[in-house]
């Protein structure tokens, strides 16, 4: 499939822009479909720099099918670098799998995907939220277990609905070293503070605080 034009020139030009040892290297890449625009934003820090990309596309007049054929398009143009396929000269690119993790739990949640679901999120998982009712202004909280959370993304799943890709997500890897990670996550019911632990060579979530929007 023919890949964007601007993306590949931006792979290009950042490829030859990194020099010397990458072992600091670390890419964040999110997509967002808000109905109206999918915006693309890659940000690339090594040794000290940061290097941004931010690309905009016209959707209105998209079906569903033609919105997967532009995403094709934007993965088949990232295949094209090894900086942004998720590998560097030094290897894996440990970031982005914390981040890919985290999106992993967000969409889970939107789509009713439990198989997302299970590979991000430890089964020993601890999650607890603070929320509030409608025009309420006090909190209440709740537990949530890994097995409750598998019943709710089966809920999502049977309502199906046709809008949960235009509804905002967006994830931040916070911090991360060989063993721990954390994450934020903004979505529709406010938003999530991940701890992810690298368990068998995988990144798994292992504990979740969140909170409705703040109240106003």
């Amino acid at each position: 499939m023919r890949p964007i034009p601007a993306l590949t020139v931006f792979l290009f030009l950042l490829a030859a822009s990194i020099t010397g040892q990458c072992q600091k290297m670390s890419v964040t890449r999110s997509v967002n479909d808000d109905g109206k625009l999918l915006k693309l934003a890659i940000t690339v820090e090594n040794q000290g720099r940061s290097v941004n990309y931010h690309q905009e596309f016209d959707v209105r007049a998209m079906n569903q099918q033609q919105k997967d054929v532009l995403m094709k398009r934007i993965e088949d143009s990232l295949k094209t670098s090894p900086i942004l396929s998720g590998t560097t000269q030094s290897g894996i690119n440990e970031k982005q799998l914390v981040a890919d993790a985290a999106m992993d739990y967000v969409e889970a949640f939107y789509f009713g995907d439990t198989m997302k679901l299970n590979r991000s999120v430890s089964p020993a998982v601890i999650k607890y939220g603070y929320y509030h009712k409608k025009d309420e202004t006090t909190y209440a909280g709740e537990p949530m277990s890994h097995q409750e959370m598998t019943d709710y993304v089966l809920r999502v799943k049977q309502r199906n609905n046709p809008n949960s890709s235009a509804l905002y997500k967006n994830v931040e890897v916070l911090d991360y070293q060989d063993k721990t990670a954390a994450a934020k996550c903004t979505a529709w019911w406010g938003t999530d503070y991940l701890l992810l632990a690298k368990l068998e060579g995988k990144w798994m979530i292992t504990h979740i605080l969140w909170q409705s929007p703040p109240v106003k």
